[in-house]
């Protein structure tokens, strides 16, 4: 007995130990392919906040061999349809033009959700521009399925730090509104 639990635990280390250096791996693929299709001007905002490329990629990759970021990471492979599928959404971005128009789509629907605010959550002119902010949101970030994404955007947005940036530019409570709108859909 002792020796097949001895066994189990053994599989389930050397199990560990393989996904995390899958995930290195992967990481260091996912940062090349981060940093070749990285704007100029974000280039130079992480040299000078982490003082060299390089030192950036060490924090990078210690970073994701840890637990918690394993988890998010398996979080995002899933919402993607799988590691390959994120691998080639980082390496082949949307072009800056096709974001953009994605970006000025999702503003028009935030402005759209807080002239509504004081509706019921569940009503269907709340339901319909969530459900199209969620849509959006998927195309941008060119997701097999939004469900995942957009409750992790839910509770983004009652985060107080969050809260305070998001309320100061739609109003007082609009953060909290829009956390509970998201959940009250993909909850359902």
């Amino acid at each position: 007995m002792v020796g097949g639990v001895a066994k189990k635990l053994e599989f389930a280390l050397d199990l560990d130990i393989t996904l995390r250096c899958t995930m290195l791996a992967s990481g260091d693929r996912l940062f090349e392919a981060m940093l070749e299709n990285m704007p100029e001007e974000m280039k130079k905002t992480v040299i000078r906040e982490f003082g060299s490329v390089e030192k950036w990629r060490e924090h990078y990759l210690d970073a994701v061999g840890k637990e918690n970021v394993q988890k998010q990471y398996a979080k995002v492979v899933e919402w993607y349809g799988g590691k390959d599928v994120y691998a080639n959404s980082v390496k082949n971005p949307l072009s800056k033009e096709i974001r953009e128009c994605y970006q000025r789509r999702i503003e028009h629907i935030l402005e759209k959700l807080n002239r509504k605010r004081g509706l019921d959550v569940n009503c269907f002119q709340i339901r319909e521009l969530i459900g199209e902010f969620g849509f959006v949101f998927k195309q941008l970030l060119q997701l097999k399925e939004e469900k995942g994404m957009m409750l992790s955007q839910a509770q983004l947005y009652a985060d107080k730090q969050v809260q305070a940036v998001t309320d100061e530019k739609y109003g007082e409570g609009f953060s909290a509104f829009l956390s509970e709108a998201i959940r009250a859909f993909y909850e359902r």
